[in-house]
Formats: structure tokens, C-alpha cells, sequence
């Protein structure tokens, strides 16, 4: 699959920094292109956080989606912890219209680049 290699890694924690070992990560996202694979479902997965709460998603820097801006969604879940569903965005898109729906919190900056992959680091926290 074409696009910009993208690797998106963190931390899912509690609001006091406790890490969630074993919290799960579902995420989903289109291609470069914008579109979505309806099909053959690639660009989905789930990820499970280790035993410090990290996690690590390779995956492809998303296009455009159509009427809107380039976001990968994702739901995360852990015992005793509400679900959060949300999106993750990309610093210097261009969200036009959307700008209101974007939370600050789910704004991935890029760091230098390691290898071949554009780096995003990005905690979740999950409130109790």
C-alpha cells in the first residue's frame, strides 16, 4: 500500500500518569488517498498497550477525507474505565470547516523523522 510511513506511539495512562497495561486500542483510518478499504478492511487493527501502558502503530500517514480533514479514528477501552472514542490529527492540516470538532488533546505533532517513518507521539488518558 502507497503512502508516507507513519509511526504513532504512547502512552495510555489515568489522569494522575498511572499507566493502563493491557488497555486496548482499536484503530481504523483511509489510505493516502482518502478512501477507506470496505473491502478488504486494511488499515484496521487493534493494539494492546504492554505493561507500562505503551504502545506502537505502524501504519501510513492518511489523505484527505472528503469533507474533512486527515484523522485516524480510534476507540480505547480498559477495566474499569469508560470507553474513549475520538479521532487523532495531524499537525499543519488544513481542517477548514471541522475545525470546531478538533480537540487540541488528539493533535499529533511529528518529530524527527527515524528511518523511513514519520514519528507522532501521542498519549491517551482515561479518566476514572
Amino acid at each position: 500500500m502507497g503512502g508516507t510511513p507513519l509511526l504513532v506511539k504512547g502512552r495510555v495512562m489515568t489522569s494522575d500518569c498511572t499507566p493502563m497495561p493491557g488497555a486496548l486500542r482499536d484503530f481504523w483510518q483511509a489510505g493516502a488517498s482518502g478512501a477507506y478499504d470496505n473491502v478488504g478492511l486494511r488499515l484496521r487493527g487493534k493494539l494492546f498497550a504492554d505493561y507500562n501502558g505503551d504502545y506502537q502503530l505502524e501504519t501510513i500517514l492518511p489523505g484527505l477525507y472528503p469533507g474533512g480533514p486527515a484523522y485516524i479514528h480510534v476507540k480505547v477501552t480498559a477495566p474499569g474505565r469508560p470507553e474513549h472514542t475520538g479521532q487523532i490529527y495531524f499537525q499543519g492540516a488544513q481542517f477548514g470547516d471541522a475545525e470546531r470538532f478538533v480537540d487540541a488533546a488528539q493533535l499529533a505533532t511529528f518529530e524527527e523523522s527515524t528511518g523511513q517513518n514519520i514519528v507522532a507521539p501521542l498519549n491517551f488518558v482515561l479518566d476514572s
